[in-house]
C-alpha cells in the first residue's frame, strides 16, 4: 500500500502528464494551422491570434515594432470602446509601444492594479493578469505578442505557447520582409528592361516628362 507521500507524487504526476499533452495538442493546432498557410500560399495573422485566444481563453494582441496592430483576438464577453477605437485606427499608442519595446524578456502576470494599459482611466474589468511576450527575428525586435485575462491568472503552459506563436509571427515577419523586398527587386527589374527595349528619343521624352 502506498504512502500517502507517494499518492502525492503519483497524482502531481499525473497532472503533469496531462498539462503537457494538453500543451502538445495547443501546439499541433498551431502547426496544422501553419501547414493549411502553407497549402494556401498565404498566412494570416488574425487567425494566429483568434487561435490563441481560444486555447488561452484571454485577448490576443499581435503587435510589430512600430505599434501597427497585426492580428487580435478577443474572449466572448469582452467589450472595450477604448480598444475598439484603437482596433479601428490599427495602431496601438505611441507610448504604450515604446514601454512594449523596452520588454526584452516575457513577463508572466504582470497587473495594472486597477488601471487602464492605454490611459489613466480606472479599468472596466477587475482583477486582469497580462503576459508580454517580446517578438525577435533575425537578431532584432520586431514586436511583442501580449495576452490578457481576467479573473484568474496565466500558469506556464500559457507561457510556454505565447512564446512558441510569438517565434512563429517572428518567422512570418521576416518572411513577409522577404518577399516585399523580393517585389520590389523584380518590379526594378522589369521597369529596367523596359527602359532598354526603348529608343534614345524615347528615354529623353520621358526624362522630360518626369521633369
Amino acid at each position: 500500500m502506498r504512502t500517502p507521500k507517494e499518492l502525492i507524487e503519483s497524482r502531481a504526476k499525473i497532472i503533469n502528464i496531462s498539462a503537457m499533452q494538453d500543451l502538445l495538442e495547443k501546439t499541433r493546432a498551431v502547426n496544422r494551422m501553419l501547414q493549411s498557410k502553407k497549402s494556401t500560399g498565404s498566412h494570416n495573422f488574425q487567425k494566429l491570434a483568434k487561435l490563441l485566444c481560444e486555447q488561452s481563453t484571454a485577448n490576443v494582441y499581435m503587435i510589430d515594432r512600430q505599434g501597427r496592430i497585426l492580428g487580435y483576438g478577443w474572449t466572448s464577453e469582452y467589450d472595450c470602446h477604448i480598444m475598439e477605437n484603437l482596433l479601428e485606427s490599427g495602431y496601438m499608442p505611441e507610448e504604450y509601444v515604446d514601454k512594449l519595446n523596452e520588454i526584452n524578456e516575457s513577463v508572466l502576470n504582470h497587473t495594472d492594479h486597477g488601471l487602464c494599459a492605454y490611459s489613466n482611466e480606472p479599468c472596466t474589468y477587475s482583477n486582469k493578469h497580462v503576459v508580454y511576450v517580446p517578438i525577435n527575428g533575425g537578431g532584432e525586435r520586431l514586436g511583442t505578442l501580449i495576452l490578457a485575462r481576467f479573473g484568474y491568472p496565466f500558469d506556464t503552459r500559457d507561457l510556454v505557447l505565447g512564446e512558441y506563436l510569438a517565434t512563429v509571427v517572428g518567422l512570418e515577419i521576416l518572411h513577409d520582409r522577404a518577399r516585399q523586398i523580393e517585389k520590389r527587386a523584380h518590379e526594378n527589374l522589369v521597369v529596367q528592361m523596359a527602359l532598354r527595349a526603348l529608343s534614345y528619343s524615347e528615354v529623353e521624352s520621358i526624362k522630360h516628362i518626369v521633369r
